[in-house]
């Protein structure tokens, strides 16, 4: 389940934005991811001791000679080698979900400083599944950088304001003088 369709979920049908999630239900999903994450780091843990058990044993089987014993280790070995795999994957995805839901926080709870920036309302009406892209572009080491985020937005937002002030006819009619013009 992605972190839209878990945010989706906490707030009905329909696209998310920002202004529509509340803070208190960041921190839930925060706090529900963070304990996701925790118990697979745990199991991850837990894994990898075992798997260095059975390679102990597997080596203590093959000093004494015992082939089948050796076979049923091996096995075992490539079970747990296969559930670690998965374990690092959903841990990947966890990570990653928990990266985004605490920079969706760290926005929410900055808004004043965005729109400080002239970029909150822009913030407030962006697509979650939009703004969890920029969220990630801007998230460095693991924290997000409020400030590349805000040049990121600045961007955009000059952006737009640029098209709506060059969507007049005269912008169209100018373009065809300079790029169509006859030999």
């Amino acid at each position: 389940m992605g972190i839209l369709d878990r945010i989706g979920k906490l707030f009905g049908k329909g696209k998310p934005t920002l202004k529509s999630l509340s803070v208190d239900d960041l921190k839930r999903e925060h706090i529900s991811v963070e304990t996701e994450w925790n118990k697979l780091i745990d199991e991850s843990e837990k894994t990898a001791g075992d798997d260095a058990q059975l390679k102990e044993e597997y080596r203590a089987a093959h000093a004494a000679g015992k082939i089948p014993l050796k076979r049923v280790i091996a096995q075992k070995i490539q079970n747990l080698q296969l559930k670690q795999k998965g374990i690092e994957t959903r841990l990947a995805y966890t990570t990653k979900m928990l990266q985004t839901v605490t920079g969706l926080l760290t926005i929410k709870e900055n808004m004043l400083f965005f729109e400080g920036l002239g970029v909150g309302s822009l913030l407030a009406q962006m697509d979650i599944g939009e703004l969890e892209r920029f969220v990630l572009d801007a998230t460095v080491e693991g924290t997000l950088q409020q400030d590349k985020l805000a040049a990121m937005l600045q961007e955009i937002s000059g952006g737009v304001d640029a098209l709506a002030q060059s969507s007049g006819s005269s912008g169209i009619d100018d373009y065809g003088r300079t790029r169509c013009r006859t030999p």
